[in-house]
């Protein structure tokens, strides 16, 4: 039986990392640390409705590998419904230290990026139409501005990406869509009233 690929709601999020560090904490003392990314941490922070998997940019162990693996055969989830497939992508500037404990349960920690690392990872990764409407959730809540300084921070994040001599007309791209995905997004809202 395959299993399915289910849209994960913030709870189920919260279940399934619940999960995870039940299962963790009963196989090891060692304290477990997971920076989360993507839609996942979107959700988290209820900027989305769900994603498809939980992004971590972490090494998984052995240990990670397994209790994936069990909940996903308990759940009947995919067993990629904990990846670190963004590992490769992992911006050069992201220490622990700068993100935001969000969950600790048992001896998991959970952390998350600033809304501004969020924001220049999903520029990096640009892959579409789902990445842009995730910088357009993400825009209002970064502290950036000015493009400049969104600019600069890219290139500290990754600086051995290749030259973009569109990055600066993207990003003000991205800043206008951002404010009429957003207004819309309000009188979408405000009309269901």
């Amino acid at each position: 039986m395959e299993a399915r690929k289910l849209l994960f709601s913030e709870s189920a999020i919260r279940r399934l990392l619940h999960l995870d560090a039940e299962n963790i904490y009963s196989d090891s003392n060692d304290t477990s640390r997971l920076i989360v990314i993507g839609g996942s941490a979107m959700s988290l922070l209820n900027l989305r409705h769900g994603t498809h998997d939980i992004d971590v940019i972490n090494e998984l162990t052995m240990i990670d590998r397994k209790v994936i693996e069990k909940i996903s055969e308990s759940e009947k989830v995919s067993n990629e419904w904990m990846n670190n497939r963004s590992l490769p992508f992992r911006p050069q500037n992201l220490i622990l230290e700068s993100c935001t404990l969000a969950l600790k349960i048992y001896n998991t920690e959970l952390y998350i990026p600033s809304f501004d690392l969020l924001l220049v990872m999903k520029m990096h990764a640009s892959r579409g139409e789902r990445d842009l409407v995730d910088m357009y959730l993400l825009w209002g809540q970064c502290s950036f501005t000015s493009i400049k300084e969104i600019e600069n921070a890219y290139w500290t994040a990754y600086p051995d990406a290749p030259a973009d001599p569109y990055l600066s007309s993207h990003i003000e791209k991205i800043e206008i869509q951002s404010c009429e995905y957003l207004t819309r997004k309000r009188t979408r809202e405000l009309s269901k009233r």
